[in-house]
């Protein structure tokens, strides 16, 4: 049987700072194709295309996003357990 069809939309990786990876990013002659700008979920964030046209997200995890605030509360679990 032939394996099921499957992707991924796109790679994330995180950064300590937007403004300085995108200006890193641009400074080394690399298009930015969206951002940076606050996502839904209260991150920063920016958005290239490798050359063969794959998606990368550039994210940075702000203090009271919804990602963080649930790290927060997988900490709290684990400090109380």
């Amino acid at each position: 049987m032939p394996p099921r069809g499957g992707s991924y939309s796109h790679l994330c990786l995180e950064v300590d700072d937007m403004d300085v990876t995108v200006r890193e990013m641009q400074d080394a002659g690399i298009a930015i194709d969206s951002g940076p700008q606050t996502g839904k979920d209260g991150n920063r964030q920016a958005w290239v295309k490798d050359p063969e046209g794959n998606r990368i997200e550039f994210m940075q995890m702000m203090p009271d996003s919804l990602q963080m605030r649930a790290i927060e509360r997988i900490k709290a679990t684990k400090i109380g357990a």
